[in-house]
């Protein structure tokens, strides 16, 4: 099982808190074994379960980041080797990260990627942890109890944004660790039905994290873009049931030190299934199931995500037998881990440069890489950023700009944005721009802002800016040569609804296609008077009314667009898109954010998923 943005010292209990968040886990580790050093290779969700699931590093098995790549179909993986040895084999993954196009479903039975976008949400394709449990479980009854079988389950609940159920939130305040609750808790209900079914007892179970969070360590609030421990530590515990762990001698409880990784799962697993495991990076951690340590090695690290999203360096590193981390950057870093495991004394001097070449050169990084990174598709562009991924270019950036300097960006483009209303975002970025320049991540964010402000001529006036400044970037090019077709049609539809109404100034559709399209123009001067003519001819149309509140935000003026809202008809004013709308207006644009709560609470009710923003509105005490 892997719990998605798991870091290793956000399980157990705390000291001060009544009650640990992993009850399930804590068990686990109890009567199994606990790698305390365990790390993953990639602070990223789709290279690091690459990694997990073919026992090789991301160099190795090519997949640097989410999105644009995919598991290269000659490499074995762990199911296919298990499905060979007579394993039934089944996948449930939480997130479209995991989607199947990336080739991690090769090998899998059933490999069960069901994650849609949500009504009336932005594209996030996720799903809860109970949701996920409940399909795994329709399939463990499917398999016939006799047969052996391989089950993965992927929990995505604990990455953000964090919405724990709210007997989690209000029994662990720390919206984080509510999370992980769930997840644990959900943990707990497939292995009672494991056990229910009798299967338990002869089981082996891993429980793991794809990686860490940052939570504000070394100036990065979330994860993939630096590789230090905070986002790499995760927990791995291997629990054998008791009719297994005789045959190996199993230190139960026991916390076995040393450099255990993500790309060991593969090797140790087939092992115990006695299986004869294809050559990997990984090593097998059986013999440490009796409590010895796992030996020394030499551990790369990397992100690759700072060099796709904002155009640096990507960050490489090591971890050296002598328990060192060092860092290949434009500015080089090295830590001493046993002293200094936050890592935040660098302790690299320019004599370092030798050692750390020799060091560097032990490991392959196929960097840039061979395999050219596949164009993001917008569908796919919009659901990473809506998982909180910034994807800027399928092209890696600049070697000679250090991540370090571009840190606020990422995290303004993964966490910060969604606290803001588009206008504040908008001037936000404006102000990153000019201290980073007009990069494609960045562009694409106020493209974005633009859109959703209704100014459709700023945002194609913008990307002709951006354009200049990445002349090389083809899909901003293709964008603007998108935008550019999609604006001559706009303004010939416009002309020709304009001769439809001279020839017939009483056509039924006409007043309302050219508002739209004027809208569409930013032309809202023109726009309005059509919308209002419409509007007389159909008053109960939501989307005119709608538009024409947008047009007039878009104009500065929220007090007629509350007006516009007002104005609907009796039997329309308890409409979810009209609470939403009028509850954004009071709270964002005109201020007033206690008359804001009302609207907006019933939008929620109504099933609505709100931003970050929102919620904390609701949250806060009254004014």
């Amino acid at each position: 099982m892997t719990w998605d943005t798991v870091r290793a010292d956000a399980v157990g209990p705390r000291a001060g808190e009544a009650a640990s968040p992993t009850p399930r886990l804590d068990a686990l580790a109890r009567a199994g074994v606990t790698f305390a050093q365990a790390r993953s290779p990639v602070p990223i969700t789709l290279p690091a379960h690459a990694s997990l699931l073919t026992g090789l590093w991301p160099a190795s098995h090519g997949v640097r980041e989410n999105g644009l790549f995919e598991v290269a179909p000659q490499l074995p993986l762990l199911q296919q080797e298990l499905g060979a040895a007579g394993y039934a084999t089944g996948a449930f993954v939480s997130a479209s990260v995991l989607d199947r196009r990336y080739g991690l479903a090769r090998g899998f039975d059933h490999y069960d990627d069901a994650v849609a976008p949500r009504p009336r949400e932005r594209a996030v394709p996720t799903r809860s942890a109970g949701e996920t449990v409940d399909a795994a479980l329709a399939w463990l009854d499917a398999v016939p109890a006799e047969q052996p079988l391989f089950l993965w389950l992927h929990l995505y609940d604990p990455h953000r944004p964090w919405h724990a159920p709210p007997s989690f939130g209000e029994r662990f305040p720390d919206d984080y660790r509510a999370e992980i609750a769930y997840a644990d808790a959900e943990t707990g209900r497939l292995l009672d039905a494991l056990e229910t079914r009798g299967r338990l007892a002869r089981s082996l179970v891993v429980l793991t994290s794809d990686h860490g969070e940052g939570l504000g360590d070394h100036g990065e609030q979330t994860h993939a873009y630096f590789a230090y421990d905070s986002t790499l530590r995760v927990p791995l515990v291997l629990w054998l049931g008791p009719e297994i762990a005789t045959e190996i001698g199993v230190a139960r409880g026991a916390r076995v030190e040393g450099p255990a990784s993500l790309v060991d799962v593969m090797p140790t697993l087939l092992e115990l299934a006695g299986v004869t495991a294809p050559e990997t990076e990984g090593r097998s951690l059986v013999a440490s199931l009796a409590g010895a340590p796992v030996p020394p090695r030499l551990q790369p690290v990397e992100s690759a995500a700072p060099a796709y999203g904002y155009g640096t360096a990507p960050v490489f590193g090591v971890i050296t037998p002598e328990d060192e981390s060092w860092f290949r950057l434009p500015r080089p870093e090295r830590y001493d881990l046993a002293r200094d495991p936050g890592q935040q004394e660098n302790l690299y001097r320019p004599g370092d440069a030798a050692r750390a070449e020799t060091l560097f050169a032990g490991v392959e990084w196929d960097w840039p890489p061979e395999s050219a990174a596949a164009p993001v598709d917008a569908a796919t562009r919009s659901q990473l950023e809506a998982l909180g991924y910034a994807v800027g270019t399928s092209e890696p950036g600049s070697p000679d700009v250090d991540p370090k300097d571009r840190v606020e960006l990422a995290n303004f483009l993964t966490v910060n944005r969604h606290g803001l209303a588009p206008d504040a975002a908008l001037a936000r970025a404006r102000a990153l721009e000019e201290r980073h320049g007009l990069l494609p991540a960045l562009a694409r964010f106020e493209i974005d802002m633009l859109d959703a402000m209704g100014r459709s001529r700023d945002s194609l006036e913008l990307l002709e800016r951006a354009v200049e400044a990445n002349p090389d970037h083809r899909e901003l090019r293709e964008l603007r040569q998108q935008r550019v077709e999609q604006w001559t049609r706009r303004t010939a539809l416009a002309g020709a609804i304009r001769r439809t109404l001279k020839r017939s100034p009483d056509h039924p559709s006409a007043h309302r296609d050219l508002a739209l399209t004027l809208h569409q123009l930013q032309q809202l001067e023109e726009a309005e008077p059509f919308y209002r003519v419409a509007l007389r001819r159909e008053p109960d149309s939501l989307e005119l009314r709608a538009n024409l509140a947008n047009l007039l935000l878009t104009r500065g003026e929220p007090d007629a667009a509350l007006e516009a809202l007002d104005a609907a008809p009796a039997d329309q004013r308890d409409d979810p898109q009209l609470h939403c709308q009028r509850g954004r207006i009071l709270a964002f644009h005109l201020e007033r954010p206690d008359e804001a709560r009302a609207p907006l609470g019933r939008c929620r009710d109504a099933g609505v998923a709100l931003s970050e923003i929102e919620r904390a509105l609701l949250e806060a005490p009254s004014r």
